[in-house]
C-alpha cells in the first residue's frame, strides 16, 4: 500500500520571538499497513533535517493517508472539498496560466539565480531556514 505523509519541521525556538520559520512536506512511502508508513515517515524526516544546511528540526507527523496499491500517472494523492465565495468569477486569480506555475517556472529558469526568481520575502524565508542573514 502507498501513503502520503505530511512531515512539519520547523526552525528551533528563539528567545527574542515568538514566531518560527516552519516547513511542511508532502512524502510518498510504500509499506504493509499505516503504522509502518508512519515509522518510514519519521525516519525520512530525521534523516532530512539532519541534512545541511540542518536549520531546521523534526516536529512530527501532522497527516498520514493511504493513497492505494498502484501509484502512477494519475493517481489522486490527496484532496478535500471546501467552500469559498464567488469562484467563477475568480478563476483568474485562483487558476494561474501554465507558464505561471511554480514548479514550471522552476525548471524554465534553471539558468536564473535563486534571487531573481523568489520574492525578497522568500529568500528571508530561506535564509531563515537555513541559519543564516539575508542579503540586502
Amino acid at each position: 500500500m502507498w501513503y502520503l505523509a505530511e512531515l512539519l519541521f520547523a526552525e528551533p525556538p528563539h528567545t527574542d520571538r515568538i514566531d518560527s520559520q516552519c516547513e511542511s512536506c508532502n512524502v510518498v512511502f510504500q509499506s504493509a499497513d499505516a503504522i509502518e508508513a508512519y515509522r518510514k515517515a519519521i525516519a525520512w524526516g530525521l534523516k532530512y533535517a539532519a541534512e545541511p544546511p540542518a536549520g531546521m528540526t523534526l516536529l512530527g507527523v501532522s497527516h498520514l493517508t493511504s493513497v492505494g496499491q498502484d501509484l502512477g500517472d494519475g493517481t489522486e494523492i490527496c484532496g478535500r472539498f471546501f467552500e469559498a465565495p464567488a469562484v467563477w468569477g475568480r478563476v483568474a486569480e485562483l487558476v494561474p496560466q501554465p507558464g505561471q506555475l511554480k514548479a514550471v517556472l522552476w525548471e524554465q529558469g534553471r539558468e536564473v539565480s535563486l534571487g531573481e526568481l523568489l520574492s525578497p520575502e522568500q529568500v528571508a524565508q530561506l535564509c531563515r531556514a537555513w541559519g543564516q542573514q539575508a542579503a540586502s
